[in-house]
């Protein structure tokens, strides 16, 4: 394991940690602080390129929680919001840029690019699991039965994992390294000695 592959997932894993304990207590001021520093950390090291990624995975993420909030498998106590954030807490949607991070090359995720039905399987029971985990902090609430929620949120997270692997890897390749590929195939046509 490198040691960005670590710093990666430690820094994941003290972001979520520190965000659930946080709103769990009631403080989403500190929830929000704490995620804060590590999406901004994630920002300086990822430059313009992540702050893109992380603001359209907060977009993603607003669609997403909310779709769970009207469909009864999520909802939040009323000690986890800020005063004057909307339907999701905002500490809850700066976890979406924190894990957009976490699938850059060479971070504690980016091995899993490509690799569809792995990250179909992982989101599956990961991501059900993880919302599993806020409840058992208090950070979140499952309003409808516990096996309902889970299901429901792991089979959207079935799709919406693979899903933000392909927007991160589109918007890297098309907006960040436009003709990449194009100069990968001339070069490698000049170095086989074909040309047209």
């Amino acid at each position: 394991m490198t040691i960005s592959v670590l710093r990666s997932l430690v820094l994941y894993y003290m972001g979520w940690f520190g965000a659930i304990v946080f709103a769990s207590r009631g403080e989403p001021e500190l929830a929000t602080a704490m995620i804060g520093v590590v999406v901004l950390f994630g920002f300086l090291k990822g430059g313009l390129m992540e702050v893109y990624l992380g603001t359209l995975a907060i977009m993603l993420g607003l669609a997403v929680e909310n779709f769970f909030l009207t469909i009864g498998a999520s909802s939040y106590p009323e000690s986890s919001y800020l005063s004057w954030s909307g339907f999701v807490p905002f500490w809850m949607l700066l976890l979406w840029p924190l894990f957009m991070r976490t699938l850059a090359l060479g971070e504690c995720l980016g091995w899993i690019r490509g690799k569809w039905v792995i990250a179909a399987l992982l989101g599956g029971v990961g991501g059900g699991l993880a919302y599993l985990g806020g409840t058992k902090f208090g950070a979140l609430e499952f309003p409808s039965s516990q096996m309902y929620s889970v299901v429901t949120i792991g089979l959207a997270w079935a799709v919406v994992f693979p899903l933000t692997i392909k927007f991160r890897m589109f918007f890297e390749a098309s907006l960040f390294n436009p003709g990449k590929s194009t100069m990968n195939d001339s070069t490698k046509n000049l170095d086989s000695g074909d040309t047209e």
